[in-house]
């Protein structure tokens, strides 16, 4: 019971670090409880399995705790249901933890150091763990810039494994005493020291890129409405972001506005895979200013007839030699935009009448405003790191723009959690990133991943910043997860040599 407890408090101690709950400093000795609960006894599978899917579990059911009510509001299940449904993606998360406590098990078991293989195990389980909804270790750190610029060498999982490390040196400290771990946490020092260094010299090295860069004044409009609301009455939707853009241009010229993800309530028909350009000119009736909006798109030469959540981007009266492009959303939502399996057995919609029957997107290649490329992200496809780095490199843009619409989270900490992911995306590509939410949370952040302006959640809001359009590479961008693949590595070297022989557990049983 008390083992049980320990990783119940590890679990606690990890989704208090995340955003929406930012306790941060928790990150720094998350890990440490389930690391006293599996050195209590010594090593064994079974056990290993109950503590890390103990640990995953409470994780992930208090980071992503705002599934139950969003499943019942919109998935057209019961409370019941919903958090079977819920449960079920929580047990399916934790599996990450349940790998990363069976490998330091398996360390343990051979007798090697496992407390220098800790940062290595929990890099290589994020990197290879397949997560409907990611949430890194790295992301508890969102609002420190300094800390997390070496995002753009390796990712968050690079932060994520430098946390990991911290963890493994707490509990060598108080297992094992300062003069036992002396050499770990001297090597956590360093590490931290490099990291925060980097950090601050690619701080001002952005600055000044961002001072030479091409300037963008762009123009964001939040219109707050309900989910259910834009679909009963699409019309008074295209009111309020026409009225808000309006206004926005009354205010100054802009180069780009913004809506969210399905502005436009209504299907804007296409030609192959063009946007009809009299239902495009109705849409933006009235304004000047270049406009990137969210719509639903059909494909009416498509048998069956197939419809998309889209992005639509019309250069606006004044421009010349332009014509709208468009860009369809790839990552679809598991019983949001879509019911797994669905298309197999359509039966299974019966299940869930509310869910969407939508067709994914085949191209991440940007859209062309003028001479610059601008890389379209829909919901969440903005947490999603190799799906970022593809785009980025087919498209090679100058500009991020996530659309998304978070009202379906409800008054939750999932828009704020949000919001704290995209900020590695805009670090790992140096890229401004433009944020235009249906009910918030709408921002701009920069390349250093700070928030330039914001609004709040279910409130009706305009903002305005200026960007830059940079075409930098970063390494990240480059070679991608390094980090995760050295872990992997590093981490299937010890599982090889913890298979030629197994000495005793007992002198690492506490480390």
């Amino acid at each position: 019971m008390a083992s049980l407890l320990l990783a119940v408090a590890s679990g606690g101690l990890y989704f208090a670090a995340t955003p929406g709950f930012d306790l941060w400093p928790m990150s720094l000795v998350a890990l440490v409880p389930l690391l006293c609960a599996m050195t209590r006894r010594r090593p064994g599978v079974a056990r290993a399995l109950i503590l890390g899917a103990v640990f995953g579990l409470t994780a992930n059911a208090g980071c992503f705790y705002w599934l139950v009510p969003t499943i019942e509001a919109f998935g057209g299940f019961g409370l019941a249901g919903s958090l079977a449904v819920a449960a079920s993606v929580w047990l399916l998360q934790a599996g990450h933890f349940v790998l990363f406590a069976l490998v330091v098990d398996r360390f343990r078991s051979a007798g090697l150091p496992f407390l220098w293989l800790v940062a290595p195990a929990f890099a290589a389980c994020e990197y290879v763990y397949p997560h409907p909804f990611p949430a890194p270790l790295a992301v508890a750190l969102h609002d420190f810039p300094v800390a997390i610029q070496v995002a753009s060498l390796g990712g968050a999982t690079l932060i994520s494994a430098l946390l990991a490390l911290t963890n493994g040196a707490v509990y060598a400290l108080f297992a094992q005493g300062a003069r036992t771990a002396s050499r770990l946490l001297v090597c956590t020092a360093a590490a931290w020291l490099a990291s925060l260094l980097y950090g601050a010299t690619a701080l001002t090295t952005l600055e000044q890129t961002i001072e030479d860069a091409e300037r963008a004044r762009v123009g964001i409009v939040q219109a707050n409405m309900g989910l259910m609301q834009k679909r009963r009455d699409p019309r008074e939707s295209l009111r309020r972001h026409r009225e808000q853009s309006l206004a926005l241009e009354r205010a100054g010229p802009l180069d780009l506005i913004v809506w969210p993800e399905t502005a436009v309530g209504h299907v804007v028909p296409t030609v192959s895979s063009t946007p009809k350009a009299m239902a495009v000119a109705e849409v933006q009736r009235g304004i000047r200013s270049p406009l990137l909006f969210g719509a639903l798109t059909s494909r009416a030469q498509a048998v069956p007839r197939k419809h998309y959540n889209s992005a639509i981007l019309s250069p606006g009266p004044t421009t010349t030699g332009a014509r709208q492009v468009r860009y369809d959303k790839v990552r679809l939502l598991p019983f949001g935009e879509y019911f797994p399996l669905g298309d197999a057995f359509p039966a299974l919609y019966r299940l869930s009448p509310k869910t969407g029957h939508f067709a994914a997107g085949a191209d991440q290649r940007s859209l062309a405003l003028g001479n610059h490329r601008i890389a379209v992200l829909i919901c969440y496809e903005d947490i999603l790191p190799e799906f970022v780095r593809r785009s980025v490199k087919l498209g090679q843009p100058n500009l991020l723009v996530n659309m998304t619409n978070d009202a379906w989270f409800g008054d939750t900490t999932a828009p704020w959690a949000h919001l704290a992911l995209a900020k590695f995306r805009a670090v790992e590509h140096a890229r401004y990133l433009v944020r235009a939410t249906n009910s918030g949370v709408s921002a701009v952040l920069d390349p250093a991943g700070r928030v330039l302006t914001s609004g709040q959640t279910f409130s009706r809001e305009t903002l305005v910043a200026t960007v830059r359009y940079l075409s930098q590479t970063t390494p990240f961008s480059r070679w991608g997860n390094w980090p995760g693949i050295a872990g992997l590595l590093c981490t299937l070297a010890g599982l090889l040599q913890s298979t030629r022989g197994r000495t005793s557990a007992r002198p690492f049983a506490r480390g």
